[in-house]
């Protein structure tokens, strides 16, 4: 099995926001994955069509001892893709199916139990709010903004990106509001880039995925875990020709995954709300993009001093520091600056930006 133990020092337990990661993982495993099973049990899913999770043996919830015990998916031949490499246009689409039949769920349970959905709804707590609470949040967000600015001679992308982030300052909040009171809204995964999605192949070829890692999820719209897979996870030439294809498979798959439980997706989450919707969370999820490029693309070594400097460092300056482009060797600043340009194009060119 796998073992989650948390931290216990007072110092990274801060930083890290351990007891609500912990919190809304053991949620997660022990409430509403049980549920969704029972859901797909109730409906007689055919198993193509279930979500694959790992099963969760046992947790502990008492602060600051958490641990979570869970499935060791390697046993049946799930394992991790390389992160510095864009996931290739057909594991993108199989994410995509399982984020539908994941999302699916959710519309499921709010039309069949929907004060269980509000419950679940109620003990998920926003990562994004605390931390954008923490009176040293502004200062380590403006600082990492201008680092990345800094990076970009040009003058259009440095605006772009100025502009990004002052819209994600102003509209968070404002987003995370009307998403609790929205009909579209599902508990959505939060942080799905590559290292927390495992796959399984045949013949090299990608044959189901599994979600790991729901420290992050919440109540939001669909369009947040979308627009953070594929911002996060794929390059600008994928993007280019899949996108809009990419949309439409979830959607097909998202109605799919509805029939079993006598939903239809044009009553429940029609295409054209979806397309609205990938257009107003673009730019935070541009901005949360950034964020997670910049640990994607660093060397293991780079990774692991970060971890330190950000857990034992309570000088919010110089965790700021270690996330700046100037913390990057040559070669991990390059590639986050290719992808960075990258993404700014593909935003550019479906008018996201």
């Amino acid at each position: 099995m796998i073992i989650k133990i948390a931290a216990s020092d007072e110092a990274t337990r801060k930083m890290m926001n351990m007891g609500i990661i912990f919190n809304n993982e053991i949620v997660i495993y022990s409430k509403v994955l049980p549920k969704f099973v029972s859901l797909q049990n109730a409906a007689n899913v055919p198993k193509e069509d279930r979500l694959r999770i790992a099963e969760c043996y046992g947790y502990l919830q008492e602060e600051p001892h958490e641990i979570l015990l869970l499935e060791d998916l390697k046993v049946h031949g799930f394992g991790l893709m390389n992160r510095f490499q864009p996931l290739p246009k057909d594991y993108v689409k199989i994410i995509l199916k399982e984020f539908a039949i994941f999302h699916s769920l959710s519309y499921a349970l709010k039309s069949k139990e929907p004060t269980t959905y509000t419950t679940y709804e109620d003990k998920l707590i926003d990562v994004w709010t605390v931390m954008n609470d923490n009176p040293d949040s502004e200062k380590m967000f403006d600082g990492f903004g201008a680092s990345v600015m800094s990076m970009f001679d040009n003058k259009e992308y440095r605006d772009l990106i100025k502009k990004a982030f002052s819209f994600y300052k102003r509209t968070y909040e404002k987003l995370k509001k009307y998403d609790s009171k929205s009909k579209h809204s599902v508990i959505h995964h939060g942080d799905a880039w590559t290292n927390n999605i495992l796959f399984r192949t045949e013949n090299s070829n990608p044959v189901e995925c599994i979600l790991i890692d729901y420290q992050i999820s919440k109540n939001a719209n669909p369009a947040c875990d979308i627009l953070y897979m594929i911002f996060s996870c794929t390059d600008g030439a994928s993007r280019a020709e899949h996108f809009y294809e990419w949309l439409d498979y979830y959607h097909r798959e998202l109605d799919k995954s509805l029939s079993y439980y006598g939903l239809k997706s044009n009553l429940v989450y029609p295409q054209d709300q979806l397309d609205a919707d990938v257009r107003q969370y673009a730019k935070i999820y541009f901005v949360a993009s950034l964020f997670v490029l910049n640990f994607l693309v660093r060397k293991t070594s780079e990774a692991a001093d970060f971890k330190k400097q950000s857990e034992y460092e309570p000088d919010v300056n110089k965790i700021v520091e270690s996330m700046s482009v100037s913390a990057l060797s040559i070669e991990t600043a390059s590639l986050y600056k290719i992808r960075i340009e990258e993404l700014i194009c593909s935003c550019k060119e479906f008018g996201l930006l």
